[in-house]
């Protein structure tokens, strides 16, 4: 263990999963990965994004008792340096707005189980009018509420459950009929579109005027992707016959500059659409020079996004 390195003892985290017998203690294996593959979420990016991924952990099952299904996830790890991002503002105010009280930061490193269970309930807890209200906007914690959604979602189509309660409650705190207030809407963001140089494989042209996609396959990818022409004078000119197709098995290619609009459903970054901007050579035949100041390669997802502003 390195020098800087603290222990941490097993803290639990209680969940009741209330079921619609009074003598039914069991949940199906798939609803229970649901709940642990939500928590293990919700725990990372709390790890990530207020602890500065400074926390080494481990999560287990530790043993319940008689009443519904009772579980009790337990977890324990290890301190790696000094979270970074604890003493903000926000931070505070997100833990009061889940927990109802604050946090001396000071004194994080001997209750970091406490404290990321405590978010981690508070997160679980907290229906999606509240939690919009509170969670703060400097951080991103769309994958945080993506994996509660995904809880919520199979507690509401489960057969078994009728209520769950994130305490020693003998009581449900949340019963099925409200379970769809507590799961928010898809959460999109559109990132800022990105260009680079590449040669394409044609796979399919159009070859009549028409705002239909090409079919192309880009670089030494084998994926066929769909296109926009969006070189308005090369399309003229390939439609006037002035670039003419092979025609023998050898493949038509093109060195061109690809656009490709990103965006983020529920904090995984996705496609949203690829378009061919200029083309610069068809074949053997050259047509503009090529620049020499944009990348030619695609850049490396964002998927953190760490500090950003909502409008």
């Amino acid at each position: 263990m390195e020098q800087n390195e603290v222990l941490l003892g097993i803290e639990t985290f209680s969940t009741h999963f209330f079921t619609n017998e009074a003598n039914k203690h069991f949940i199906s294996a798939e609803d229970y990965k649901v709940f642990l593959a939500s928590l293990e979420q919700i725990l990372s990016e709390v790890n990530t994004k207020l602890l500065n991924n400074q926390v080494k952990y481990t999560l287990y099952v530790v043993a319940n008792e008689e009443g519904g299904f009772w579980s009790y996830v337990g977890i324990a790890g290890t301190i790696l340096g000094t979270p970074a991002i604890l003493d903000t503002e926000f931070a505070h105010g997100f833990y009061i707005g889940l927990t109802g009280h604050d946090y001396d930061a000071r004194e994080i490193g001997e209750n970091v189980s406490t404290f990321m269970l405590d978010v981690t309930k508070g997160i679980f807890s907290k229906n999606a009018t509240e939690l919009n209200k509170i969670r703060p906007r400097e951080i991103n914690f769309d994958k945080a509420i993506d994996a509660k959604n995904k809880f919520y979602r199979m507690c509401a189509e489960s057969t078994d459950i009728v209520g769950v309660s994130f305490s020693e409650s003998v009581e449900p705190e949340i019963t099925k009929k409200d379970f769809i207030e507590y799961i928010e809407p898809d959460i999109e963001r559109m990132l800022p579109a990105e260009q680079f140089i590449d040669i394409v494989t044609i796979v399919k042209s159009v070859n009549i005027e028409s705002e239909a996609k090409w079919s192309v396959r880009v670089g030494e990818n084998v994926r066929v992707q769909s296109v926009d022409m969006q070189d308005e004078e090369f399309k003229k000119e390939f439609l006037a016959g002035k670039y003419a197709l092979k025609q023998t098995k050898q493949d038509d290619k093109m060195t061109v500059l690809l656009e490709r609009k990103k965006r983020y459903i529920n904090g995984y970054e996705q496609d949203a659409g690829l378009a061919i901007v200029k083309v610069y050579k068809f074949n053997d035949t050259e047509i503009l020079n090529i620049p020499k100041d944009i990348p030619h390669k695609k850049r490396a997802p964002q998927i953190d996004l760490f500090n950003y502003k909502e409008g």
